[in-house]
């Protein structure tokens, strides 16, 4: 959830966050490590929003992260409530994998 709010820069209803990463975590196994590398980025940058953990991200070396964290906004971007900001960090994480790509 951690990584869910800094995204949506909002609090956010646990049962509906648990019921958006249920079949992710059931699809990868490896899920729940990336989000909790995530999350551990998260609580050692105060402040950090959506854009910031994006860029965190961005080192080629982070493709896994940067693919749970585009599953994780999906998620979320699928429900009908869903707030405008999971639209809005979609692209950056989609050009961040494209540069460190281009980088290769």
């Amino acid at each position: 959830m951690l990584v869910s709010q800094t995204i949506s820069g909002a609090p956010l209803d646990r049962h509906v966050g648990l019921a958006c990463f249920s079949h992710l975590h059931r699809t990868d196994d490896r899920f729940i490590e990336h989000i909790q590398t995530l999350a551990w980025l998260v609580r050692r940058n105060p402040g950090l929003d959506g854009v910031g953990l994006v860029r965190l991200v961005d080192a080629g070396n982070a493709c896994d992260l940067r693919a749970a964290l585009a599953r994780l906004v999906d998620a979320w971007s699928a429900r009908l409530d869903a707030d405008p900001a999971w639209g809005a960090i979609r692209p950056l994480i989609v050009r961040a994998s494209e540069a460190s790509l281009s980088g290769s």
